[in-house]
């Protein structure tokens, strides 16, 4: 079937859908995530619902995979209150609207654990949300995370956990993923164990 013949029967089939009285939203939910040339159409189907205003998830899928309704509804998404586990959906999953569903995210109040999941996964938000960890004062394990699996910033992680003289199993919990590290935390190690012999 060639694409103009699909997107005609598709078209027909949305028509047909069309012709009851209310279609429920989990259909349009999707048709937003796996049908994309009607994507456009069910999500102003959701936008438009009078009886009950679309949950977080819905505009959530919009969001991520509407681009025309992306806007109105982040609007609605804001209205709602969004938590900080939608809005780290969106920083994760939606580059166009990373940086405002951070901003907000940290408006409302960033955890820890959620900067370092950001400084993991999303690349261009690295900087700020390292910048923002420091500012937290990140815990030990907040630094073991980021030096086991962000190499541009193990450097200053271990620099700032080395210095809080971490425990053997701390260290030996870095020698296990880091190589990298090793030795430096082998000669902590040691340092460690001497101390203690000494005391």
């Amino acid at each position: 079937m060639c694409g103009s013949s699909l997107m005609s029967n598709l078209h027909s089939l949305w028509e047909q859908l069309e012709q009851f009285e209310q279609i429920p939203y989990w259909y349009l939910r999707y048709i937003i995530r796996y049908v994309e040339p009607l994507r456009d159409l069910a999500g102003n189907k959701l936008l438009a619902f009078e009886e009950q205003e679309p949950s977080e998830v819905l505009l959530i899928d919009i969001i991520e995979y509407v681009e025309p309704l992306r806007q109105e509804a982040w609007k609605k998404l804001l209205d709602r209150k969004p938590s900080n586990t939608d809005l780290l959906f969106i920083v994760e999953n939606v580059d166009s609207m990373g940086y405002k569903a951070w901003n907000q995210l940290v408006k409302q109040g960033v955890t820890n654990d959620e900067l370092v999941q950001i400084i993991v996964t999303v690349e261009s938000l690295r900087e700020e949300a390292w910048k923002q960890l420091l500012y937290q004062t990140p815990n030990d394990w907040d630094l073991i995370h980021i030096i086991q699996y962000v190499a541009p910033l193990r450097k200053k992680a271990w620099e700032i956990f080395r210095s809080r003289n971490p425990s053997i199993g701390e260290l030996l919990q870095i020698i296990m993923y880091v190589k990298t590290f090793a030795s430096g935390s082998l000669g902590k190690i040691s340092r460690v164990k001497s101390l203690k012999m000494r005391s």
